[in-house]
């Protein structure tokens, strides 16, 4: 069974091999709701990506969706601009850094 933590350190690890991780300087919290959720932060800085459990101190971008949502994220099945128009997902903070997330999805362009 995946989980959410392994999904963090996919994207983790996507960030590093496409270097958006030295592009971009941001602290992600992703927090998903329902049946396998919890809240994980992405911290990319200086060409390194980390990830930790729990809400980041001072996040620069916030996403929220719920768990069915975030698996469509994953499995390349949504698109995260339709889920947000939508309002099945929602962005505070910088929504250009959720933009550069994104390219961290299957299918997200770098």
């Amino acid at each position: 069974m995946r989980s959410l933590e392994q999904a963090m350190q996919a994207m983790r690890d996507r960030a590093e091999a496409t270097n958006l991780a030295a592009r971009v300087q941001a602290t992600f919290q992703i927090e998903v709701a329902g049946d396998g959720g919890g809240v994980f932060h992405l911290v990319l800085c200086d060409g390194q990506a980390t990830v930790g459990q729990g809400p980041a101190a001072r996040p620069d971008c916030v996403i929220f969706t719920f768990a069915e949502n975030w698996w469509d994220l994953i499995d390349g099945k949504a698109d995260p601009r339709q889920l947000v128009t939508s309002g099945r997902m929602r962005i505070r903070g910088d929504m250009g850094l959720a933009s550069q997330l994104a390219s961290l999805l299957p299918g997200g362009r770098q």
